[in-house]
């Protein structure tokens, strides 16, 4: 038996299933038509689904507003500003290019202490 609440939709939305998907599944259990209402209901739950992407930037913490400016100048287009001092790069196959072309114009970089431990050889 089907219970068809904003969380029974909710889960359905958030598992990849379509409103159109959700409506076949209740035809197909069903030996009555869904009422208007129900169709609605359920209609307006999908819509206030929202999805989110996330990614691992890879952020450049400077340490003045200058620096940023420079570093941004070297990268190009590459780098997107969160704040005067915080960079992001949102493609990281390109860190090794953007870090080439830092050291060639003069700025050094180093990866942030829980990187460093995160990326080194673990001994067993």
């Amino acid at each position: 038996m089907f219970r068809i609440t904003r969380e029974t939709i909710q889960a359905a939305f958030v598992s990849g299933m379509s409103s159109a998907q959700v409506f076949e599944c209740l035809r197909a259990a069903s030996k009555k038509p869904l009422p208007g209402n129900v169709e609605k209901q359920i209609n307006d739950w999908f819509a206030q689904g929202r999805c989110v992407v996330f990614s691992t930037p890879v952020l450049f913490r400077c340490p003045d507003k200058e620096t940023a400016l420079r570093v941004q100048a070297i990268a190009g287009r590459q780098l997107g500003a969160i704040s005067d001092t915080i960079l992001e790069l949102a493609d990281t196959a390109k860190l090794p290019v953007i870090l080439k072309k830092l050291r060639k114009n003069g700025v050094s970089s180093q990866a942030a202490e829980q990187d460093r431990v995160r990326d080194s050889p673990r001994m067993a």
